[in-house]
C-alpha cells in the first residue's frame, strides 16, 4: 500500500502517467518563453511602460533646454532653464526609481534609473556653475542634455525589442508624449 501512494504521488513508479505530462505543462511556459499572446504577460508590459513613459516623455523638454542654453546670452538665462528643468525632472526621477520592473527588463530598468541619476547631477551641476559665474561648467549642461537623450533613445529601442513599445520617439501618437516645446 505504501508503495502505491508513493508511485500516485510522482515518486517515479509505475503509477498513473498519462496526467502528468499534462498537469506539467499547465505549470510549465511554452518553449521559448512568453508569447505575445499572453494576456498577462502583455498586461505587465503595458504597466510597466505607462509606469516609465514619463521618462521618455521628458525628451522635448530636454531638447527644449539644450537648445536654451546653446542660445543664453547670459548665465541667468542657463540658471533660469537649468532650474526649470530641475523641477520638471526630479519628481519623474523619483517616481520612475521606484518601480518595480519585470524581470526580463531589470537590467534595461536599471540603465534608465542611472541615465536619470546621472542627468540630475549634471543639472545640479550646471546650475551651481551658472550661480557661481561660470559660464563654461553652465552650458555643459548642453552636452549633457544630448547625451541624456542618445541614452534615451538606446533604451527605448532596447526596450521595444524586448516587447515593451510606446517609449521615446517610437511612442504612437497615442502615447500622450507632448509634442517638442521650445
Amino acid at each position: 500500500m505504501l508503495t502505491v501512494a508513493i508511485a500516485g504521488c510522482g515518486g517515479g513508479g509505475d503509477g498513473d502517467t498519462a496526467s502528468r505530462p499534462a498537469a506539467t505543462a499547465e505549470r510549465s511556459p511554452p518553449a521559448g518563453g512568453r508569447t505575445a499572446e499572453d494576456p498577462a504577460d502583455r498586461a505587465a508590459r503595458e504597466r510597466y511602460v505607462e509606469q516609465v513613459r514619463p521618462a521618455f516623455a521628458r525628451l522635448p523638454a530636454v531638447d527644449s533646454l539644450s537648445a536654451r542654453v546653446g542660445e543664453a546670452g547670459a548665465l541667468s538665462d542657463i540658471t533660469r532653464a537649468v532650474s526649470k528643468a530641475e523641477r520638471a525632472f526630479a519628481p519623474t526621477a523619483r517616481r520612475i526609481e521606484a518601480v518595480e520592473p519585470p524581470a526580463e527588463v531589470v537590467f534595461l530598468h536599471r540603465r534608465l534609473v542611472e541615465a536619470n541619476g546621472a542627468f540630475a547631477l549634471e543639472l545640479q551641476a550646471a546650475r551651481a556653475n551658472a550661480q557661481a559665474g561660470n559660464t563654461e561648467g553652465a552650458s555643459a549642461i548642453g552636452s549633457a542634455a544630448d547625451g541624456y537623450r542618445a541614452v534615451l533613445d538606446e533604451l527605448a529601442a532596447q526596450f521595444e525589442s524586448q516587447g515593451y513599445r510606446g517609449l521615446g520617439d517610437r511612442a504612437p501618437a497615442s502615447s500622450g508624449t507632448p509634442p517638442r516645446v521650445d
